[in-house]
């Protein structure tokens, strides 16, 4: 039964960071060509990792909590290492006041990899259950 409630609670979540995914490559990758700047763009990677690793959950394939664990701590980690230059970056354009348009679509396109960030921090398969 705790598997069920388990399952419950992460498919909406892994759904979550499937669907984050299409508006942070449309506005990452068109930031990252028209700016020259590395941060947001390269945020796509670990988002389409943690699509993939969505997928694989969705799919029921997954059976191993250590690996899905290392996994998911992997996609944190990757996109908290873009997140917080990409802001820097960002604020730094801010700061210049050259391209605030440009600056709005950076700043949006780190929204859903928030939004990822957070949905693979509260994913039940990374929380410990004392088991």
């Amino acid at each position: 039964m705790a598997q069920r409630d388990q399952d419950a609670t992460d498919r909406p979540l892994r759904l979550l960071t499937i669907l984050a995914w299409i508006p942070a490559f449309a506005l990452a990758l068109p930031h990252g060509i028209e700016t020259h700047l590395l941060c947001p763009a390269i945020g796509v990677l670990p988002m389409t990792f943690s699509v993939c690793i969505g997928i694989i959950h969705l799919a029921g394939k997954s059976k191993s909590r250590g690996i899905n664990l290392a996994m998911d701590l992997f996609c944190a980690l990757f996109l908290i290492a873009v997140l917080i230059p990409s802001w820097i970056f960002l604020a730094d354009h801010i700061r210049r006041l050259t391209s605030v348009g440009k600056t709005m679509m950076g700043t949006y396109a780190t929204v859903p990899m928030m939004l990822n960030l957070c949905a693979i921090r509260k994913t039940p398969s990374t929380e410990c259950t004392g088991r």
